[in-house]
């Protein structure tokens, strides 16, 4: 039951080369391997390593490798010529099926960030026509930015004796790379070219003030005090609140809202009030 140093000896060793994540804890050193640093221990035994397939062995043995003998050739070759663990070469199909497919898969999920609401060209959602599509729009808006000062404008007011310099990009501009940024987000078909809507109510509205993303009707306006039009505040109920608070969208913003009212109570009638117990307070 115990070995010559006294210790308990329940090291299995297993016929074969087998798995063994022991870091020769229990078994001796073989070698590591110079390829991936794996520590093989006895109970793998010399060969191809279990993890990347480089030959590992011990140093007598790498001598009589390295010596390029025949008797070196033959033991390199038995070596490497050992059976693999039962499992490994439907493990490296398995390996390479996922890296294929991670590597050449379609885009298959939808994500919706926040952040690709921004002009951002390094965002991670982005596929490479996209980003390289948005780097020229960045680098047009900074070579318009930061313009040579050769290339400055300015313009010359005879009448009022005034020059006047023209800014380097104007609001036009910065609408046009935005708006060809925006273009980006578009939706696209399998074809690779954005879907195209042919709505009537659409079309009699497309400009250029349009998202090109958006896929509904405009919205048309309807005067309420045109004759036969709908009774205004029809079907409104009364919110308790004048109108400039019923254009909040996010109640959470009315509890910031200062209603103009104020009271004023000693404790604990106040927290009466509240608990609604006593609403009613006579004097005496």
């Amino acid at each position: 039951l115990y070995s010559q140093d006294g210790e308990l000896a329940d090291v299995v060793l297993l016929k074969e080369r087998h798995h063994c994540d022991c870091q020769t804890s229990k078994h001796t050193l073989v070698n590591n391997c110079l390829h991936c640093g794996r520590i093989v221990c006895e109970q793998e035994g010399s060969g191809p390593c279990l993890f990347c397939g480089s030959l590992v062995c011990t140093e007598n043995e790498q001598r009589m490798i390295e010596s390029s003998s025949r008797k070196g050739d033959n033991l390199r070759r038995s070596l490497m010529d050992q059976n693999r663990p039962a499992g490994w070469e439907d493990a490296l199909v398995m390996r390479n099926r996922l890296l294929e497919y991670d590597r050449n898969s379609d885009k298959r999920t939808t994500v919706i960030d926040d952040e690709a609401d921004y002009f951002k060209t390094h965002s991670i959602w982005l596929s490479d026509a996209e980003r390289k599509k948005l780097e020229l729009l960045e680098e047009e808006l900074r070579e318009k930015r930061h313009a040579s000062r050769l290339a400055h404008k300015v313009t010359l007011d005879f009448a009022g004796g005034q020059v006047l310099d023209e800014a380097l990009l104007s609001t036009e501009d910065v609408e046009e790379i935005f708006r060809q940024a925006s273009l980006v987000d578009a939706p696209q078909d399998r074809s690779g070219r954005g879907k195209e809507y042919h709505d009537p109510s659409r079309m009699a509205h497309d400009n250029d003030d349009v998202h090109p993303a958006l896929c509904g009707p405009a919205p048309t306006f309807v005067d309420s005090s045109s004759a036969g039009g709908p009774a205004p505040n029809a079907g409104v109920r009364p919110s308790g609140y004048d109108g400039v608070y019923s254009r909040v969208q996010d109640k959470e913003f009315l509890e910031m809202s200062d209603m103009r009212h104020c009271l004023s109570m000693h404790q604990p009638w106040a927290s009466l009030l509240v608990a609604g117990i006593k609403r009613h307070e006579g004097r005496t």
